[in-house]
């Protein structure tokens, strides 16, 4: 019975010492890296100032997960991770989020901050999936624009997304907590679920534009011309996708580009059908003479 006892007190200790470990796993800082670096689930790409994640899960009590360079590219695939003391994903400058895994992130204060101010970044959001959450904001940018436009995104936080420019477009987003921007929100064919607990959903010091976008507020949900400032919202795109011209551009449709590359082949074709036929045609000619 005594080395029973023994073996299970040995058994909880190291469970216990292996649980600190998992959870104090550190900071990973890339702000100032000139060389490659691979840890537990990421590789960052110097060269190309690429982070890529894969199945990651990293959770620390520091108050940082990932710190960023200015000009970072994410790639996101596999389910992944990330939970910090304040920021989850912080950085100084732009930054473009990709891939087809999911992310969740997770910060005491912000799941992702982005502190630049200057007005010339952009925080691209491309595909992929992404669950963003804070006990002050979800996502935050001091300056630079965050831009949703495509893939899956959910924002909760008191502010579940705070800037000075927010664009929501071709994407699929939700908000647990209000849209505030101080400068502009536009949300222009996307599919959007906003919500507050008090307060309207989206609030900005500047303008409010939406476009190509069936309107439903309340509860229960009503449809209406407009947002008035209530405090659930949701956006339909009605926006019709219509490829145009890779050859024109510009309001061209894209079946011209069709009619462009079949009149080609019918000319590539001919070029080479009508001298064959016209010789041909000599050729009988000539028997012809030849046998009279």
């Amino acid at each position: 019975m005594k080395r029973i006892a023994a073996f299970l007190l040995i058994s909880l200790v190291l469970s216990a010492l292996l649980t600190v470990s998992a959870g104090a796993a550190g900071t990973v800082d890339l702000s100032h890296i000139r060389q490659n670096e691979r840890g537990a689930g990421y590789y960052w790409d110097n060269i190309n100032d690429t982070l890529n994640l894969k199945n990651t899960n990293l959770i620390t009590d520091d108050d940082f997960g990932f710190k960023l360079p200015a000009g970072a590219t994410v790639v996101v695939e596999g389910n992944c991770r990330v939970r910090a003391g304040r920021f989850g994903i912080s950085c100084l400058g732009s930054v473009t989020f990709k891939g087809t895994g999911t992310l969740t992130v997770e910060g005491g204060e912000c799941g992702m901050y982005f502190y630049s101010t200057n007005r010339d970044h952009k925080i691209l959001f491309l595909s992929g999936e992404y669950d963003v959450r804070g006990g002050e904001c979800g996502i935050r940018s001091d300056g630079a624009e965050i831009s949703i436009c495509g893939g899956k995104a959910r924002f909760e936080g008191p502010d579940a997304m705070a800037g000075v420019e927010i664009t929501i477009s071709g994407c699929d987003c939700e908000t647990a907590g209000r849209i505030f921007a101080s400068h502009r929100i536009t949300v222009s064919g996307a599919n959007l679920s906003a919500s507050a607990e008090n307060g309207p959903a989206l609030v900005s010091d500047g303008r409010i534009e939406i476009v190509s976008e069936r309107i439903e507020t309340g509860d229960p949900l009503n449809a209406v011309d407009e947002y008035g400032g209530e405090s659930r919202v949701t956006f339909t795109s009605t926006y019709k996708r219509v490829r145009t011209s890779m050859l024109f551009g510009g309001s061209v449709p894209g079946f011209v580009d069709v009619i462009v590359f079949a009149a080609a082949g019918l000319a590539a074709v001919a070029a080479v059908a009508v001298p064959v036929a016209v010789k041909t045609v000599r050729k009988k000619r000539l028997l012809k003479k030849l046998g009279e």
